[in-house]
């Protein structure tokens, strides 16, 4: 979109008034929408806006904004995001030059301060324009702090089942060895036993078949003998 008035520098120089007015009304009145409908949904967007010049310096901003970042609307005026700390220079840099190469960002990840230092996480999809020849940026920002805390407190649960599974499979294969070896050593234990008993019984066993024997007698010998086998 490309729109032009009188002198960049009335924007700069005007009061929040004339920049509420004249500066919206005009990107407003030079663009492809309904009449009027511009400076409305800057105003009521939901969203964090701002307009801005190509190094970055707010030129305006919606009530959003100011409630998102902390700051009032005469603060945040003339300054650029650098010189009030919301961003590192890297990301600045990186966003700057995005925009200078393509002209536009969409649903880029960003981290940034409010007034109060505190860090948030945003969407921002930015757009380049030009008035009285300048090239100028609508910014649209979208809070996604919430959300990352949600995914980062989720993948944490995730991290936290995967490693109580992990440990709960260590220990059934624990258990696992150690009934295979309860029950060797039992079976040992049984074929020591019934060797020690074979050992103790068969000489005294085959002294009785020696001897004169009753037939009942024989039979539980025999018995006595299967068992021992």
């Amino acid at each position: 979109m490309i729109v032009t008035r009188k002198s960049k520098s009335d924007i700069r120089n005007a009061g929040p008034a004339d920049i509420n007015v004249s500066f919206l009304k005009e990107l407003d009145q030079k663009g492809n929408g309904p009449a009027g409908l511009f400076p409305l949904v800057f105003a009521m967007n939901p969203s964090m806006m701002a307009v801005t010049t190509a190094d970055g310096q707010y030129l305006e901003v919606n009530r959003a904004f100011c409630e998102a970042t902390g700051y009032t609307r005469d603060e945040l005026l003339g300054k650029n995001s650098l010189e009030l700390g919301e961003w590192k220079e890297e990301q600045r840099r990186e966003i700057l030059d995005q925009l200078s190469r393509d002209g536009k960002i969409r649903n880029k990840e960003i981290y940034w301060r409010n007034k109060s230092r505190e860090v948030h996480c945003c969407l921002l999809s930015a757009e380049v324009f030009e008035l009285d020849g300048e090239r100028l940026v609508l910014n649209t920002l979208q809070d996604i702090t919430k959300r990352k805390r949600m995914e980062d407190e989720l993948r944490k649960s995730k991290d936290s089942l995967a490693l109580q599974a992990e440990k709960l499979e260590a220990l059934n294969t624990a258990l696992k060895v150690l009934l295979d070896q309860q029950e060797q050593n039992q079976r040992l234990t049984s074929a020591r036993l019934k060797s020690n008993m074979q050992e103790l019984i068969t000489p005294y066993l085959e002294r009785l078949k020696d001897g004169q024997m009753a037939p009942m007698d024989r039979v539980s010998l025999s018995v006595l003998e299967s068992n021992l086998m």
